[in-house]
Order: C-alpha cells, then sequence, then structure tokens
C-alpha cells in the first residue's frame, strides 16, 4: 500500500512539473511563440485550413495547464503505473492530484491565484497582441 502511494505522489509530482515547463517555463517559450504565431497568422475566418484550426487546439492546449495536465497525466499512466487499476481512474486521479499541487504550488509562488482566471486573461490578451501585428 505504501509502495502504490508513494508511486501515486512521485507521479503526480511528475506530471506537475512536466505541464510547468510546457505551459509556462522559459525553455518551452519558443515552441509555444512559434505554434501561436503559426496559429493566429492571418485574423480573416475564411483562411483558415484545418491545420491551422489544429493549431489553433495544441496552442489553447498548451496555453491551459489544467488542459494539458490531462494529456500529461495520460501519457505518465501509461507508461509508469501498475496495470491493475483501470486506465481512465489512473489517469483522472493523477490529473486531479496534479491540479491540486499545481493550485498549492501557484499559492506559494504568487500568493493569491485563481489559475483559470489568469490563463484566460493571458489568452485574451495574447491573441490580441498577435493580431494587432
Amino acid at each position: 500500500m505504501t509502495e502504490v502511494i508513494a508511486q501515486w505522489l512521485l507521479i503526480t509530482i511528475a506530471v506537475e512539473r512536466v505541464t510547468e515547463i510546457i505551459t509556462v517555463s522559459e525553455v518551452f517559450a519558443p515552441v509555444r511563440n512559434y505554434i501561436k504565431r503559426c496559429a493566429y497568422k492571418y485574423s480573416d475566418p475564411s483562411k483558415i485550413s484545418n491545420y491551422r484550426r489544429f493549431l489553433i487546439w495544441v496552442d489553447k492546449l498548451i496555453s491551459c495547464g489544467y488542459c494539458t495536465s490531462v494529456w500529461v497525466a495520460l501519457v505518465f499512466v501509461l507508461i509508469f503505473m501498475d496495470k491493475d487499476m483501470t486506465l481512465i481512474i489512473n489517469v483522472f486521479a493523477v490529473h486531479g492530484l496534479s491540479n491540486l499541487y499545481h493550485s498549492i504550488f501557484e499559492l506559494i509562488r504568487r500568493g493569491r491565484v485563481n489559475t483559470h482566471d489568469l490563463v484566460l486573461k493571458h489568452d485574451v490578451n495574447l491573441h490580441e497582441s498577435i493580431i494587432d501585428e
């Protein structure tokens, strides 16, 4: 039982750290910026191809820690978790614990924060600044 709890805790922390790297770190910023530039290259909706729709989806995904952690949790559970529990339970449990850890980490780092509101405000401001360029 102790090993299972330790495994969940380690995977949860790893999911949070990888999610943080993808969504906010300077290391991954060039990738996020490139995707954002390609996704919002034109402001005319008639010029949106399926490829650009996909890039917009990816941009929204990697701009949201909550969203990204679901997919990171899925990958980590598939690779690292024991197969005796159902996949979907593991994915959402690890995702939920990761977001709890993320919220606590953000509270410690910034004081008081609502990460969902920050992501939405960030997306709108960044999208407007790219279209204005």
